[in-house]
């Protein structure tokens, strides 16, 4: 399971850790003596100290809504993908001649991001402050199970990581290269299997 709760929405309750504790206390009670007991405290711990920040490229307003187009999708946070899980989003704009957010009209927004599935979307129909090309959107609650479950398909480098503490940022994490995705990757041509050393042009195996 995901381990302990965490409110993601702005109505979503604490976790009642007391209550935890109660429970967890009465189901030791009844268990053999010498019993494990793991417990796992991740994401209550770390998702609430994560943010992905993310660029606005596009903007393509329709009839219903807007559709913004950001430069982070399921590579970067897999979970509103996956799970079609909530996250609070939160324009912090940054757009030259678009002004303050908080001078901007709220318009239901879905952000899609860069990636060629139709799933590849941080959040439909969201109301938030008219964003425009270039601003910066804030992913909250971003801390667990993101980079975590972050990939490289359609050969996408993952994101850097900073750390921040007592008004210090440090990269604690570099952003990706294109070089870093194929780094593992050998020649396959003439290639010796390790266990019946033969090689992979010898059993018919395609070379590139």
């Amino acid at each position: 399971g995901g381990g302990f709760g965490v409110p993601y929405r702005e109505d979503d309750p604490p976790l009642d850790l007391p209550a935890v504790a109660a429970a967890t206390r009465d189901a030791i009670g009844t268990l053999p003596t010498g019993t494990d007991l793991a417990i796992e405290p991740g994401r209550y711990v770390v998702a609430d100290a994560g943010v992905l920040l993310t660029r606005v490229n596009t903007v393509k307003p329709t009839p219903d809504e807007t559709v913004v187009g950001v430069d982070a999708g399921m590579t970067d946070l897999l979970r509103p993908a996956m799970y079609d899980a909530y996250h609070p989003i939160r324009n912090l704009g940054g757009a030259n001649d678009a002004g303050a957010p908080e001078t901007r009209s709220a318009t239901p927004v879905t952000v899609a991001g860069p990636i060629c599935e139709t799933g590849d979307t941080l959040c439909n129909e969201r109301l938030l402050a008219r964003p425009a090309r270039g601003d910066l959107l804030a992913v909250g609650v971003a801390g667990a199970y993101g980079y975590e479950m972050a990939s490289q398909y359609n050969s996408r480098p993952r994101p850097a990581e900073v750390a921040l503490a007592d008004g210090d940022a440090t990269l604690v994490r570099r952003r990706e290269r294109l070089a870093d995705l194929t780094t593992v990757e050998r020649e396959a041509t003439g290639r010796t299997d390790a266990v019946g050393g033969e090689s992979n042009t010898e059993r018919g195996g395609a070379s590139r």
